[in-house]
């Protein structure tokens, strides 16, 4: 999906570029990839609504595999972006529904949501706003949240600079990837505490 926009609204509408589920049958067919969401955009705008690029559930009770998730993309001007009153609440997710039932199964497949500049990126994530995807930012340097927090979703930083995240707290169904060995998990656990 591409779009072209001076202004882009969401007012409880959706993107959505989610791949197939199968339905229910008998011949191992696999849920489909996510697809991508590219946007241009002087401003993104929008009191609630979504951008998805989810993978399709494959056949759980057969051999049937689960779909990766997609790409969004949500480029912006920074510069009149950061002169809007009020910044959107848009909830993005690249899901794949690779749950599984261990840490493998849970990595695999996620999509990415890449912004030019950290402004969208919340600090307590949830799938409310960001949830299952790995954001990319041009510019990290506009976000440094004292309380991060994870729930219910998984969320991996890629290119980020060096930023202060203060307190972590990964609650029960939540994991953060900050890049190499630094992980928190708690989809299997009950809620904990990291600071």
């Amino acid at each position: 999906m591409r779009i072209e926009a001076n202004k882009l609204l969401l007012n409880g509408g959706s993107l959505i570029a989610d791949g197939e589920n199968p339905g229910d049958s008998w011949d191992f067919r696999s849920g489909g990839s996510g697809g991508s969401v590219y946007v241009t955009c002087r401003t993104l705008q929008g009191t609630t609504g979504k951008i998805t690029a989810n993978g399709g559930d494959g056949q759980s009770n057969q051999a049937g595999k689960c779909g990766a998730g997609g790409r969004i993309a949500v480029v912006y001007d920074t510069t009149a972006q950061a002169a809007l009153a009020v910044q959107p609440a848009v909830a993005f997710s690249a899901y794949s529904y690779c749950g599984g039932t261990t840490l493998n199964e849970v990595n695999q497949g996620f999509g990415t949501l890449y912004l030019p500049d950290a402004r969208l990126v919340p600090e307590a994530f949830s799938p409310a706003n960001m949830a299952h995807v790995s954001i990319c930012c041009g510019d990290w340097s506009l976000w440094q949240p004292e309380n991060l927090s994870v729930t219910n979703g998984y969320v991996r930083f890629i290119g980020y600079g060096a930023f202060d995240l203060g307190s972590i707290s990964v609650y029960k169904g939540g994991r953060l990837d900050i890049g190499g060995d630094a992980v928190w998990d708690h989809y299997y656990d009950g809620r904990n505490v990291y600071q």
